[in-house]
């Protein structure tokens, strides 16, 4: 799911995703770059997680290293990334999202 930028923000104090104070005012113009639309939802890794799973058995030192292989094999990404920065299927000509105006303008 996708929100106007600005639309959502992160807690600073709990990393937690919440609407944001000032609600963006953006004209349709403004609504046709996809510089202005972030994703609201967090990002899935490879495992269908949002984050990594943290084995409860192993110490501090252990968990960092092995939090630190898993961030290595599958980076997570931040929260509230613009649409703009996904990759895109260069290969095939295709972007990953596209814009459509409908409706009287």
């Amino acid at each position: 799911m996708i929100a106007p930028k600005g639309f959502y923000e992160v807690d600073e104090e709990s990393g937690e995703i919440k609407i944001g104070e000032e609600t963006p005012n953006l004209s349709t113009e403004d609504m046709k770059n996809l510089e202005n639309w972030s994703h609201s939802l967090p990002y899935l890794l490879k495992s269908g997680r949002c984050s990594h799973y943290l084995p409860s058995d192993l110490d501090d030192e252990a968990k960092e290293e092995f939090l630190a292989k898993l961030n290595e094999q599958d980076k997570p990404e931040d929260k509230l990334k613009a649409i703009s920065e996904d990759s895109s299927l260069v290969a095939l000509g295709l972007n990953s999202w596209s814009v459509k105006i409908a409706g009287d303008i």
